[in-house]
This record gives structure tokens, sequence and C-alpha cells, in this order.
């Protein structure tokens, strides 16, 4: 059992948890950075004719390369996750259940295309490189929800930042956008404006905050929301945490069922071993007795999407008012835009941790990162006010159309939360809005026909194996 060294000073939050909060430079050096993907030198020089040959008209491009590298991709991934066959059979039949959870599952294999075959269509301004700042890494619309604020108030805004690593605007902007249209019932004709939209309320918030100098936080307050967003933070806003217990407790312990499963003695032991090194981490916790008094511990199971079949616990805690609370202990994998492998003895769990909160990701004292067993995990409470928008069943524009505008306006806000980021992707865009526009939507078009390709001929190689 190890834990990981404190967390770096220089990535510190303002005391009020506004930013902007760090520059990009002042967080850990990277890991490393991933091994090169499986592209060959003519499969990158095929995909730049070809996008020379749509340039100038000549050409219409479905997609960038064949599925085998990707189902070969998916395949090893998977196998460096060292699952148990049975997680891993449930692992592969989340994967294929549609595109958009195969999208969802694989972020690395994303970010392997982005510095791979579609580097190119990838540079929303060809001949100007982005800047480089810290990025969610897996910024589809699944991973948006309602969150505690610091201040005990609930807001809505990027909920998942597993991924966050070293990158451009680009990255989060296209992963958003083909989120989009994998997980849109509307057709692809109906989502061009949308993305549009997306783009465009982006870089209007990142103006709004360079020119009114406003402190940032990431996400969005019940009055700056309106429509299904604003309803689920006033539902969010109501619930009690004898709500939260009554679901996942029973007389003073943590229930046995599909979702919460007894652990062994040496997880147990790692585990207690683990907490008075997260206690010195954290700030104060008045809601917690301390030391921490831990009543129970459980293995919370099916959670998560790229980190699926990852370890996850529950924690449940002897709370100062009476009330119990429950942390969440949960392992991470390598950040996807650096490194793209499914080795968890590579994460590194205080730079992730960095990242996060660079991104104005650390919304309450409980979270602190660390090292267990070789492997990256960090803490969190289950929040009662957690939720998320049941965006699988939006069947109108309309719906769309609110889910993009409140998404743009959060990721502008996570990537302004870097002290001079904004001036840095604005200077960057200059005069080349429609531009980006153009090439976002291309991309994410692109990319999306793409993931259905792959989702198809992975779901086929499993029924080979």
């Amino acid at each position: 059992m190890s834990v990981g060294s404190k967390r770096s000073s220089q990535a510190e939050l303002c005391p009020d948890g506004l930013g902007p909060s760090v520059e990009a430079t002042h967080l850990p050096g990277r890991p490393h950075w991933r091994a090169p993907g499986p592209w060959t030198r003519p499969e990158v020089q095929q995909s730049q004719e070809s996008l020379a040959l749509q340039a100038a008209g000549l050409a219409r491009v479905d997609v960038l390369r064949d599925t085998e590298p990707a189902v070969s991709f998916v395949h090893r991934f998977n196998s460096e996750l060292q699952l148990d066959p049975e997680t891993l059979a449930r692992r592969n039949q989340i994967t294929v259940s549609s595109p958009a959870k195969f999208f969802r599952v694989n972020p690395a294999l994303f970010y392997d295309d982005v510095l791979g075959v579609y580097f190119n269509l990838s540079n929303l301004i060809p001949d100007r490189k982005a800047p480089e700042i810290i990025i969610a890494g897996d910024c589809h619309l699944g991973n948006f929800g309602t969150l505690r604020a610091r201040d005990g108030s609930t807001f809505w805004g990027i909920n998942d930042f597993d991924m966050a690593g070293k990158g451009t605007p680009e990255d989060d902007l296209e992963r958003m956008a083909t989120s989009l249209l994998l997980m849109s019932p509307l057709e692809d004709g109906a989502c061009r404006p949308l993305v549009e939209r997306m783009a465009l309320g982006y870089l209007e918030e990142l103006r709004r905050l360079e020119d009114t100098k406003a402190p940032v936080h990431n996400g969005l307050h019940r009055e700056e929301s309106w429509g299904a967003v604003a309803a689920l933070i006033d539902k969010k806003s109501k619930n009690t945490q004898a709500e939260l217990l009554d679901e996942f407790c029973k007389h003073g312990r943590l229930k046995r069922n599909h979702e919460l499963k007894d652990i062994s003695r040496r997880e147990e032991q790692l585990i207690r071993d683990f907490l008075p090194h997260w206690e010195s981490q954290v700030a104060e916790t008045p809601e917690l007795v301390r030391p921490l008094e831990v009543l129970d511990i459980a293995r919370k199971t099916d959670s998560g999407g790229s980190t699926f079949g990852l370890n996850r616990y529950f924690i449940l805690a002897a709370g100062s008012d009476g009330e119990e609370r429950i942390l969440e202990l949960k392992q991470e994998l390598p950040t996807a835009p650096e490194q793209g492998t499914g080795n968890t003895e590579e994460a590194n769990a205080d730079y992730i941790f960095a990242c996060m909160k660079a991104l104005g990701g650390h919304f309450e004292p409980t979270m602190a990162a660390g090292t267990i067993d070789n492997d990256a995990y960090y803490v969190r409470e289950r929040q009662r006010e957690k939720g998320s928008l049941p965006i699988n069943d939006f069947t109108t524009f309309q719906q769309w159309e609110e889910l993009v505008d409140h998404a743009a306006i959060a990721l502008a806000r996570a990537h302004a939360f870097q002290a001079g980021a904004a001036e840095k992707i604005l200077q960057w865009v200059g005069p080349d809005q429609e531009l980006v526009v153009e090439r976002l939507q291309t991309y994410a078009e692109t990319y999306a026909r793409q993931t259905e390709l792959d989702c198809a001929a992975y779901k086929a190689s499993l029924s080979k194996a």
C-alpha cells in the first residue's frame, strides 16, 4: 500500500471557489506522453490527400480510416484494464449497445485519432495553432449535471473531470459536438445549426468573461439557467440527506444489492490504510466526525463510462449532525488526451487532481487524491444534489437547443477558470470565427460517421471471439 504525495500548493483554488485559478504551465509536469498510435505514415498521408481533395471541392470525405485500427485499439485497451471475464463481458455489452455508448466508453480512442489520422481535420484553424490549456478531456453532453457548489448552493455544469489534462479547446469542442450528433435523435441537418450554436455560445461567453473580468464559476446557478436545467436545479436543491441515505443505506449500513457488493478483507484494509492520508489532505469538513469514523464500506458496481469496471467504493461515515455521509472512492485511468492507455498504474493521481482543480472542478472540501496499491484514486462526497437531465428522452430541437446553450456556457467557464486562458483562446480565433464553426461541423459529422462504423465493427469482432 502506498499513498501519493501531497497535492501541489500551486494549484490551490481561491478561498471562495471562484477563479481564475492557475496558469496551465504551473501544473505538475505531464506523467509522460503516450506511445504513438497505430497509424502508419501512408495512412496519415492518405487522410491529408483526402482533405485536400475535399477542400478543392473534388471529393466528399466520409471517414479518414477503416475500422480495423479502432477494433484493435479497443481490444488492447480493455486487455490493459485486466478485468475479470464477467466484468469485461459487461463492459463490452455496454460498449456496443449504441454508437453513442461506444463513443462515451472510449475517449482514449478519440484522442488516438485526434493525434493520428484526424489530426489535420481537428485543427479548426489550419494555419494557426490553438493554445494549450487544461481541458475537461471527456466533454460529451452526458457529462453535465447538477452538483453542490462550495457555498452550498446547487448549480449545473461539467460533472466529470476524470480525463482532465493538457490539450486544446478544439478537443473539448469536438468531443462535445460529436456527442451531440451521436446522442441526438435529430437528423444531421438539424444538428448542424446546433453545433454552430454551441461554438458561438462558447465564444460569446469567453468574450463576456474577458470583457467584464467577472469571477468565474464552473457552471450555471439557478438565476442564470432556464427550461429543463432550471427545473433540475430546483428539484435537486430540495433533496435531503435523509433521502440520499434512504436510497443507499438501511439500519446504519450500506445496502447490499445489484449496485453495492461486499468487499474483501484486503480491499477493506487498503482503504482503511488510505483514509488517514485523505484526512491529511482535505480541509475542515464540519459535516463529518473527525477523525473519520467509518461505519461501512461496499463496492459500487455498474458505474461509469470510460471507467466502467474499475474499482469504485462507497464509504459510510458518521456525520457530526447525526446524519451519516457517503464518501465515494473512485479509481482513475490515465488521462486520455495525453496517454491513451488502459494501464491503470500509469495514472497519476496528483496530476489528474491538479487538472481538475485548474478547471474549477474542486467543488467541495472532501475531495482529495492519492494512490492505493499503485493505482490512482480520488475521494468525493456522494452529493444529494447530484443529478442529470434525461437527455435520452429529448426529442425536440428546442430541448437540444437549451442543452447546447447551457453546455457551451459551462465549458467556456471551465476553460476560463485558468488565468489568461480566455484571452489566449479569443486571440487564437481572431477573425476566423466562421471558419471555426464550419470546421467544427465537418469534424463532428465525419467523426460521428467514423464512430458508427467502429461500433459496428467492434460488435462484429466480439461475435467472432
